[in-house]
């Protein structure tokens, strides 16, 4: 499957890393690429939960400064 991601950029820069998409990795990036609503709500699900869980938590991105 011809794809790629910033992921292994970030990775070896120290950064965790995950990659997830909608539908089935089968059909991705080929003639056949489609998602159903089922898809698309099933991600919509996961994307709420996760931006949920960051917001409720101690997490937080640090803040970047400027070098000039």
């Amino acid at each position: 499957m011809p794809s790629w991601t910033d992921a292994a950029n970030f990775a070896r820069a120290g950064a965790s890393c995950v990659i997830f998409g909608f539908g089935d990795l089968a059909r991705a990036h080929g003639p056949e690429e489609h998602i159903t609503v089922a898809e698309l709500v099933d991600t919509a699900r996961v994307l709420y939960r996760l931006f949920t869980i960051l917001i409720h938590s101690s997490f937080r991105i640090p803040e970047r400064r400027n070098p000039m």
